[in-house]
Formats: structure tokens, C-alpha cells, sequence
């Protein structure tokens, strides 16, 4: 095999990794759909360390871990992530600042998302 067919192989199989990591995200969004308790359009009550406030649920996908694109792990199921606009409580209409839920990053607890206590990054992706 001369140089260039090697690197014409290299090239190729470079390109299977990124559809495959494509694919891969692809199907994790789909999942992390489902398996989330909220869904676009809803309108939730959030905790966040003592500060209350709504919000309106505009994507719901998934938390991607950049250790899982790197070094994937067989077993772990998508962790899902559900943001958008904070209900302006003067107006009552979306503002300018935004939230964002993870399914390892709050809790529902009689009708409000409750924010969980910090994290360290490898267990917010790890969870």
C-alpha cells in the first residue's frame, strides 16, 4: 500500500468516526426526548437555591459529556437537559434571562424543579 493509499484509508476512516459520532448524538437527543419529564411548550417552577422564578420550556435534548465523545462509555443512559426564556415577573412575558434543567441537576419536589447543590464537572457527566 503507497503513502497515498494510506492516507486516502486514513482520511476515510476519520470520516466513519465523525458519522458515527453524528449518528450517536443524533440518537441521545432522541432518547434524552424521552426519557425527560418536561416537554417544549411547558411552562415550569424553578428553585434555584432559594431564588423562585418560571420559565418556558423552548428545547428539551441532551446534557453531550465531551468525555463520552472522546472515550465512549457502554452503559451510560443520555442524561436529558431542558432550557429556554424566565417568565419576566413584572410582565409575565418571556425575558432576557434564560434557565436551563438537567435530569442530574435538579429534582421535582411538590410541583417545582429544584436546583441540586454544585458539582463538580466529571460528576455532572458522569451521573
Amino acid at each position: 500500500m503507497t503513502l497515498e493509499d494510506k492516507l486516502e484509508r486514513l482520511d476515510k476512516l476519520k470520516t466513519e468516526i465523525i458519522d458515527l459520532r453524528e449518528r450517536i448524538q443524533n440518537l441521545e437527543s432522541e432518547i434524552a426526548v424521552e426519557i425527560c419529564p418536561i416537554k417544549v411548550g411547558d411552562t415550569v417552577t424553578i428553585n434555584d437555591f432559594g431564588k423562585s422564578y418560571q420559565g418556558i420550556v423552548e428545547e428539551v435534548g441532551t446534557l453531550y459529556s465531551p468525555y463520552d465523545l472522546i472515550e465512549p462509555t457502554i452503559g451510560n443512559q443520555p442524561t436529558w437537559r431542558a432550557r429556554g426564556p424566565r417568565i419576566n415577573k413584572g410582565s409575565g412575558k418571556p425575558g432576557k434571562w434564560s434557565f436551563e434543567l438537567t435530569g442530574n441537576g435538579a429534582s421535582f419536589e411538590n410541583g417545582v424543579w429544584v436546583m441540586k447543590k454544585g458539582k463538580k464537572l466529571d460528576d455532572i457527566f458522569n451521573t
